[in-house]
């Protein structure tokens, strides 16, 4: 298994490369080394302007089914993310589009203690945020 940094702490996937990966699992960790997510998800790709001209870049999107959970190990947030196509600015004039995940009104939210709480929309923002991971190192 692979162990490398990103911007939101720790990946984990059994994959060694993610050419023709379709759907693959993954697991999120704190940079403190608690377990932050786990769940499947898809490769995709977009156009950026590179200097010899248009290129392809990757990136992940969660799909299905997702767990969160806060750092006592205690769940967060469980639910199944809807795909939607939404814009990004590249270096190319106009963008592209690319695939993220959204909630609906099905997740359960909890706190620290693992009391169902109402959808807080700071939260839900946040796990939308989480939804697709552009700058990434499997």
């Amino acid at each position: 298994m692979d162990y490398k940094g990103d911007r939101i702490g720790i990946i984990q996937t059994s994959k060694e490369s993610i050419e023709n990966i379709e759907i693959e699992k993954l697991t999120q960790f704190y940079e403190s080394g608690e377990l932050k997510s786990k769940g499947q998800f898809k490769v995709g790709d977009y156009t950026q302007c590179c200097f010899a001209g248009p290129c392809i870049q990757n990136y992940i999107y969660k799909v299905g089914e997702w767990s969160y959970f806060h750092k006592n190990g205690e769940l967060k947030a469980y639910g199944k993310y809807l795909k939607r196509k939404r814009f990004i600015s590249t270096s190319c004039k106009g963008g592209d589009s690319i695939f993220s995940g959204f909630v609906d009104q099905k997740w359960k939210f909890y706190d620290k203690n693992g009391d169902p709480i109402v959808n807080d929309k700071k939260l839900i923002s946040e796990i939308e945020d989480e939804s697709v991971l552009i700058n990434y190192t499997l």
